[in-house]
């Protein structure tokens, strides 16, 4: 990256010092973190942040003459553990609520990229396999009206597994989380 791109993704002016550069930068990451565990978790939106940090790290180099490599690592896949429906969902909880501490607490380039990837990944992960607990033809039969939210309320999930109730009784949490990934699923492939 050249110096003029670096300046205005740092959005710093043509004199600057190295304090100027990681202020600037730890400012953007600061409001990208803040904006990314406010919201719920659309992979869409994280890969898109996580394009925008590299290229903030790529400007921090470039005005700075560091090198690290910002390229995607290859992460070490754990799967959630999918025994049953609750022990899905406390294995996501658990990992996902890691993951977000490690991203909120990221202080070096590499930890902060891999934190990022490691949310994509464990969300990932809950996309693919929540619906395998569902029996397709039986969940093709419900539909609720209005608009389903992008929220996961996991805790509601896991407290009504816990409690023993159907997983296909009418508007139940575990039922509309199922088509609420399925729209999504559906969506992303218009």
């Amino acid at each position: 990256m050249d110096k003029k791109a670096a300046l205005s993704y740092l959005k710093l002016k043509e004199y600057f010092t190295e304090a100027h550069v990681l202020d600037a930068f730890e400012e953007l990451i600061f409001s990208i973190k803040k904006e990314l565990l406010s919201k719920p978790i659309i992979i869409s939106r994280w890969k898109n942040k996580l394009q925008l940090v590299k290229q903030l790290i790529s400007a921090k180099q470039a005005l700075l003459n560091e090198n690290i490599d910002v390229s995607t690592h290859d992460l070490k896949d754990v799967p959630l553990d999918n025994t049953s429906l609750l022990n899905f969902m406390k294995d996501y909880e658990q990992q996902l609520s890691k993951a977000k501490l490690d991203f909120s607490n990221a202080q070096s380039d590499e930890a902060l990229l891999s934190s990022i990837q490691y949310v994509i990944f464990i969300q990932s992960q809950y996309e693919q396999h929540y619906l395998s607990f569902f029996d397709t033809e039986k969940l093709s039969k419900y539909t609720f009206a209005g608009k389903l939210s992008e929220q996961i309320n996991s805790a509601k999930i896991i407290a009504y597994l816990k409690s023993g109730n159907d997983l296909y009784a009418e508007k139940n949490v575990c039922l509309k989380e199922a088509l609420r990934l399925q729209n999504l699923i559906a969506s992303s492939l218009r």
